[in-house]
């Protein structure tokens, strides 16, 4: 049993003493945006941007300028370290995407790692280990994954798969004390016999499991 997150008598006595009670989070990464120790959770359609406004946070994140501010609205108050977990797509046309945005925003390629993996599955506690280490290298104050649902093998519609999911974000929350943002798709959209679009009541993909854990 991992005795790291016990906590009782005076150690508890002093946990309590060093919490910081006047602000919800600790610390802000961004102001309104992004916090320490949470999991922030972009859920819309394929293909309507939710990677390049991924991108261009991770580039305003690790911005040489100081005071930058992200989108032009949420200020950063320092350089951050971004580990980018890119799971599908080019990786060329990603390469092309943060050159673009470097010219506009130039940053500090040390403060960011783009790690283009394929094949995790944290299903499997070997490959979630390897994963969080591979994570943990770097060090990084913000983690983006893009897209959540390839963290695993089979898809989030089911319980199991969703619980590994959650435990591995919780996992890496627990041990770097970083902000995650996770990019996700919502369900494929259907159509009438006319063509017509069929507005759902909740779009969310997956398990409910997975929104009820994030921030």
């Amino acid at each position: 049993m991992d005795e790291t997150f016990l906590k009782t008598g005076a150690i508890l006595k002093t946990a309590l003493e060093q919490v910081d009670s006047t602000n919800e989070y600790a610390t802000r990464i961004v102001d309104d945006l992004l916090y320490e120790d949470t999991i922030t959770l972009i859920s819309a359609e394929p293909g309507v941007g939710k990677s390049l406004i991924a991108q261009q946070l991770a580039v305003s994140l690790t911005a040489i300028q100081p005071e930058i501010k992200v989108f032009g609205q949420f200020f950063v108050g320092e350089p951050q370290l971004v580990y980018y977990l890119q799971l599908e797509g080019s990786l060329r046309e990603t390469l092309r995407r943060f050159k673009t945005l470097g010219a506009a925003i130039p940053f500090d390629p040390d403060l960011l790692c783009l790690d283009y993996s394929t094949g995790y599955n944290v299903l499997r506690e070997s490959s979630a280990d390897a994963l969080l280490h591979r994570i943990a290298a770097f060090k990084p104050s913000v983690l983006i994954i893009d897209p959540l649902y390839l963290l695993v093998s089979g898809g989030l519609s089911k319980d199991e798969p969703a619980a590994a999911v959650c435990r591995f974000l919780l996992s890496v929350v627990n041990t770097l004390h970083c902000a995650i943002l996770v990019l996700h798709h919502t369900t494929k959209s259907s159509y009438t016999s006319s063509g017509q679009r069929v507005e759902k009541e909740d779009e969310f993909y997956g398990s409910q499991w997975i929104k009820a854990h994030v921030d």
